[in-house]
């Protein structure tokens, strides 16, 4: 692929990622479509995007659909850190990581037998970054063969890394304004609920007062109880009750 070509397929991606993102579609569907693109590009290539939990501790699959089941199963949910393959390490650091040959990588000892069980040779993982630079999770490029990434191939990965990022980022915040929707919703029902009950008993007050022949406690139910002008002494709750219960045996 000429520069020209690579030129016009990043482009092309990054108008097609930014309009998904603008009509709010799934973030799985972008993450998806991204990696599918990239590894038509590139038949060597086996692509996976890795998203950090809300404690920034452990990876979960976000997107991978050519990656094998039973490697992807084995690395979801891995804890980040220093020596945790190409991923872990890339999220836990910061820093891409690029892993010429598993096999012999001390990066890998512990994943290596079962990445070169599903074909896996090589890896080059680069950290997501949100505008603030705080880690969101990693793209991750496989090969098949231990080798590492052509200039042209960085640039597409680098490309690719900036879009993800700003899609993952996007959605976290959208899904944060509809959590705090979804919360002032719940206050604003759960406080109109307490209004609601506060007029019903100004009603059930003034119903009381008026079994007693006295008069209403509030002029109008739907008044503060300070915008309200009593007729009558003040009387407790507790008062009115009590003699509503005397009226209704019929005690003087």
């Amino acid at each position: 692929m000429t520069d020209q070509d690579n030129g016009k397929w990043m482009l092309e991606l990054a108008n097609n990622v930014l309009e998904r993102i603008a009509r709010s579609e799934p973030l799985q569907e972008t993450l998806t479509h991204v990696v599918v693109e990239l590894e038509a590009l590139n038949p060597d290539m086996v692509c996976s995007i890795l998203l950090l939990d809300e404690a920034g501790t452990h990876l979960g699959l976000g997107a991978g659909p050519s990656v094998p089941k039973a490697f992807s199963q084995a690395i979801d949910g891995v804890a980040i850190g220093p020596g945790v393959g190409s991923c872990g390490t890339a999220a836990f650091t910061g820093q891409e990581v690029s892993v010429v040959d598993i096999s012999s990588d001390p990066l890998w000892k512990d994943y290596a037998a079962l990445a070169l069980e599903n074909g896996l040779q090589a890896c080059w993982s680069s950290p997501l970054l949100s505008s603030a630079r705080r880690v969101l999770g990693t793209f991750a490029v496989y090969y098949r063969t231990p080798r590492t990434a052509t200039k042209s191939e960085r640039e597409q990965i680098a490309s690719v890394t900036n879009l993800v990022a700003i899609a993952i980022e996007r959605d976290r915040e959208s899904a944060s304004l509809a959590a705090s929707l979804a919360e002032l919703k719940r206050w604003y029902e759960a406080t109109l609920g307490r209004e609601s009950r506060v007029l019903e008993l100004k009603k059930e007050v003034n119903a009381l007062l008026a079994r007693l022949g006295e008069s209403p406690r509030y002029l109008n139910a739907g008044d503060d109880e300070g915008s309200a002008t009593p007729k009558s002494d003040h009387l407790s709750i507790a008062a009115i009750v009590r003699a509503d219960g005397r009226d209704s045996r019929g005690e003087a």
